[in-house]
């Protein structure tokens, strides 16, 4: 810019050196006309016409040189007044480059603000996770006593959530020993902190992992592993509020009505005696093999549902949604559904209704199920009462065969959260 503005004083003065010289040319040519006037008047009345057409042409020689001089000046101070206009212009548009250039500064400065405190947070949470794998590392092993392992928990059947009674040890009793050194531990040694206790069950091996309070009451997340043959049977994994069991995760393996293994994992909440959420199920095509002993255990060996979720590879067999009571399938609201799949995640059952004791049970006559009959290549369908998983028929009211198109129909406005694939033959 400052460069821009000397050419321009540079060429001002130029101007005005042109300009001076201009004039003195437009004086020199009137003293020149001036000259040969004088001259005509000095010389003789006797020159004849043709001295005189002479000095009328100069005069019109001298004059034009003038209009084209003065042509030239207006010309060139107006180019140049359209260069100071194309300069304003410019001088606005850098000044406006200027006031962007501060806003992106300003910009830049507040990213560089939001990057630092992203880094501040980022480092605050990788020490968290440092210092919790810290922890899992430093918690000792301990041996079980004989005032542990039958107050821990019963032996529970499949889908069993109250998986870990109120402890009823006392502060002084021995509840564990540390393996390596011997020393043993009474309950007042080890509240509130995370313990890892291999112990036997029936027979299998169980491994805790968890923490109890001051009032010897189960607290925050606990976890129990129980592998027979060192295959993994179940996963127990509660959450506790002072004792109070608030939601779950459970994982286990059954024979289904198929007789076919599969995978049992659930997620529930608790109210009262009644567990609200959904069960999965999955087909059971590998075992899961411990890879430690009661002796080289780690809390990192320790599988939550979450881990298991993601080492299962077999396809979905079953969905379940609605209640859960004393262990099994109860849901009297008419609001639970169970979906039932073939390996190819294709609907084989869908029943929409109440249930009892694990079985399908409304004598409400609004429960209804479709089903697929592999052999005729069909869904089949009822709307009526169940009784311990069948449809109660009469003759007037049987099971029909149904089209895909009807099984949209009576599906549409209702929500399933999982797949509803059809056959499509």
């Amino acid at each position: 810019m400052k460069n821009a503005i000397i050419s321009i004083d540079k060429k001002c003065e130029f101007d005005k050196i042109r300009g001076d010289n201009m004039f003195e040319l437009i004086n020199y040519e009137k003293e020149n006309f001036q000259t040969h006037e004088n001259q005509d008047f000095v010389m003789s009345k006797k020159k004849n016409k043709k001295n005189n057409k002479k000095s009328f042409l100069s005069i019109i020689l001298a004059s034009g040189l003038i209009i084209f001089i003065i042509t030239f000046y207006g010309e060139y101070r107006a180019s140049d007044a359209k260069f100071e206009a194309t300069l304003g212009k410019m001088e606005e548009q850098f000044s406006k480059m200027e006031e962007q250039f501060d806003k992106m500064q300003i910009k830049l400065e507040e990213t560089q603000v939001d990057l630092r405190q992203f880094k501040n947070d980022a480092s605050n949470e990788i020490t968290d996770v440092k210092k919790d794998v810290k922890d899992a590392i430093n918690i000792p092993i301990y041996t079980a006593s004989s005032n542990f392992t039958t107050k821990l928990y019963s032996t529970q059947t499949n889908f069993q959530t109250n998986f870990l009674g109120t402890p009823s040890w006392k502060n002084n009793e021995v509840i564990a020993k540390n393996a390596n050194t011997g020393r043993k531990y009474k309950a007042k040694d080890l509240m509130n902190k995370k313990v890892l206790i291999p112990y036997k069950d029936d027979g299998q091996d169980a491994y805790f992992f968890g923490q109890f309070n001051k009032k010897n009451h189960w607290d925050g997340d606990c976890l129990i592993n129980i592998y027979k043959n060192r295959k993994l049977t179940m996963i127990m994994e509660g959450h506790y509020n002072d004792g109070q069991l608030l939601s779950y995760q459970q994982v286990s393996y059954y024979k289904n009505h198929a007789k076919r293994f599969v995978w049992n994992v659930s997620k529930r909440e608790t109210k009262g005696n009644i567990n609200t959420g959904e069960t999965y199920t999955y087909y059971k095509n590998k075992n899961k093999k411990a890879a430690f002993t009661k002796k080289t255990v780690e809390a990192s060996d320790i599988m939550s549902v979450a881990d298991f979720k993601e080492w299962i590879t077999g396809a979905i067999e079953g969905y379940y949604y609605g209640n859960t009571q004393n262990g099994a399938y109860n849901d009297n609201t008419g609001k639970a559904y169970l979906i039932k799949y073939d390996k190819g995640k294709k609907v084989r059952t869908l029943y929409c209704g109440k249930f009892k004791n694990g079985a399908f049970h409304d004598e409400s006559g609004n429960a209804w199920y479709i089903s697929y009959d592999a052999e005729n290549s069909t869904y089949i369908y009822f709307k009526g009462k169940f009784v311990n998983n069948k449809p109660v028929e009469v003759s007037t009211h049987k099971r029909e065969n149904i089209s895909l198109n009807e099984i949209h129909q009576i599906m549409k406005g209702k929500h399933f959260n999982e797949s509803v694939d059809l056959h499509e033959k």
